[in-house]
């Protein structure tokens, strides 16, 4: 417990002296909630908290600012949701009062703008109906949009076993998702990932802690991952299962697919071997793949990843991006802009 604190305490300060110097010399502060670990490519760690209410939000240089449960439900469960809008989160957001969430974007209208996380958690996220595809807190995620600094703690997609096409940040990403994880529970049939069920994206710096079940294609972190999707410095550490031995099923990966003439790529990143026994990191010979099965002992150790160790080329940098405490992520490595609760 004194190192949780000392760590807490280390990270606070630091946020302060760079909250206090920004703001002394340039007039503009963090918004309240936001981390200062956030890189540049954040919104959040750039932008002031708008009026929710401002008919001129929702734009690039002026995004829509959630701070609460409420307004997250205002904003994007309603029948007027802008799915080329920019959302960024200045809270945690605790969604157990909630339990009928729809997944934002599908198939015929995906979500094309931007979801920033800012460094913060949603939590307890629940399903209006799991009777339907491509199930997640976003639906499908276009081309083109950008999916960052966010956490799904503690999640719960199950109850379904005849629907494809699930994760618990998105059923289907051909966008960008980084510096993101999730953690909980998902359940289906085909594509069923922790993270995404199928990626014709860019996944990097992210990862799953979650328990999936499925029938066909069923991997840790994605589902299927073929044509385009990219999967780099990203892991997925908890219990795989199908109920079709044989049919796809991967630590990490469940199915990896060349598709409309395009290789997809799993590379600098790894899976603990010793919670799925015998099962490969990623299935299927398709595409580039580069990853490492780890013990928990090795998976849970800051020295396997730094100079010297057996990871040192796969790009986990503990100095910036990374970090690693056994009291908290069950030991895993998480990400310092992105801290689990």
């Amino acid at each position: 417990m004194a190192a949780v604190f000392v760590r807490v305490f280390q990270r606070f300060f630091f946020s302060l002296l760079v909250v206090v110097f920004v703001g002394t010399f340039t007039g503009c502060y963090l918004p309240a909630g936001s981390s200062a670990l956030l890189g540049e490519e954040s919104v959040a760690s750039r932008s002031e908290a708008d009026d929710p209410d401002d008919p001129d939000s929702g734009t690039e240089d002026n995004p829509h600012v959630v701070g609460s449960a409420e307004q997250l439900v205002e904003l994007l469960q309603s029948d007027d949701l802008s799915l080329d809008a920019h959302y960024v989160l200045n809270a945690d957001i605790d969604l157990s009062d909630h339990d009928d969430w729809k997944p934002i974007g599908s198939a015929a209208e995906p979500f094309t703008g931007s979801f920033d996380g800012g460094g913060h958690v949603i939590h307890d996220l629940e399903f209006e109906s799991t009777d339907h595809d491509e199930m997640g807190f976003f639906g499908v995620v276009a081309a083109g949009a950008l999916i960052q600094y966010v956490g799904i703690e503690d999640a719960d997609l199950e109850d379904n076993t005849h629907r494809n096409h699930r994760g618990l940040l998105a059923g289907i990403n051909y966008g960008t998702i980084r510096y993101s994880f999730a953690t909980g529970s998902v359940e289906g049939n085909y594509a069923i990932g922790g993270l995404v069920g199928i990626n014709e994206g860019t996944i990097e710096k992210s990862y799953a802690l979650v328990e999936v079940y499925g029938n066909s294609a069923v991997g840790g972190l994605v589902g299927v991952n073929r044509g385009s999707g990219r999967i780099t410095v990203s892991y997925a550490a908890e219990e795989v299962e199908t109920w079709n031995e044989g049919e796809n099923e991967g630590a990490l990966v469940g199915s990896n697919e060349w598709h409309h003439g395009e290789q997809p790529e799993v590379t600098k990143s790894f899976f603990d071997q010793e919670i799925n026994p015998g099962m490969v990191g990623v299935r299927g010979d398709d595409g580039n793949v580069e990853v490492t099965g780890l013990t928990t002992d090795e998976a849970t150790s800051p020295e396997i990843f730094i100079e010297g160790g057996l990871l040192e080329d796969y790009g986990f940098d503990f100095e910036n991006t990374w970090d690693i405490d056994s009291n908290w992520n069950e030991g895993y490595p998480f990400l310092r802009a992105v801290p689990p609760e």
